[in-house]
C-alpha cells in the first residue's frame, strides 16, 4: 500500500470517528481552525469552508447522567437498568448517547423515549461485548 493509499485509509477513519462522536468531531475542528489561522499568520484562507460546530452550545444542552450503565446491566440486569433509564428526561438520555457515542448511525434523534431506553440497554450490551472480542 502507497502512502498516499495508507493516508487516504487514515482520513477516510478520522471522518467517520468525526461523523460518529460529536465531542471528536468538535475539537478536530477546533485544531484545525488553530493550524489555519497560524498558517496564515493569525488569518484562515480564502477559500477554506468556515468549520464551526454542528451541535447545540454546551451551556443549553442537558448534563448527561453519570451512570455506569454496564455495571447496572451486567450486576442488576436489564429491567434494573431500564427502570433507572426511565427516571430521567428525554433530553438526559439523548445527551447520555450522544457522550456514550451509542448511536453510530445517527437515529436516535427522532426515538421516543421507551425506544431510546431500549437502544441504550443494546447499545451498551453491544459496545461491551464488542470490547471484549478487542481486548480480552
Amino acid at each position: 500500500m502507497s502512502r498516499i493509499d495508507e493516508l487516504t485509509t487514515l482520513l477516510k477513519a478520522v471522518s467517520l470517528l468525526a461523523d460518529q462522536n460529536p465531542d471528536f468531531r468538535r475539537q478536530l475542528t477546533e485544531m484545525l481552525e488553530r493550524k489555519g489561522e497560524a498558517a496564515k499568520g493569525g488569518e484562515a484562507p480564502e477559500d477554506a469552508p468556515a468549520l464551526k460546530s454542528r451541535g447545540a452550545s454546551r451551556t443549553s444542552a442537558p448534563r448527561p447522567l453519570r451512570l455506569d450503565a454496564l455495571r447496572v446491566l451486567r450486576e442488576e440486569g436489564e429491567d434494573a437498568l431500564a427502570r433507572k433509564l426511565r427516571g430521567y428526561s428525554l433530553a438526559e438520555l439523548r445527551a447520555y448517547v450522544a457522550e456514550r457515542n451509542l448511536d453510530a448511525a445517527g437515529k436516535t434523534d427522532a426515538m421516543a423515549k421507551p425506544a431510546l431506553i431500549a437502544h441504550i440497554i443494546v447499545a451498551v450490551d453491544r459496545k461491551h461485548k464488542r470490547d471484549q472480542k478487542l481486548f480480552g
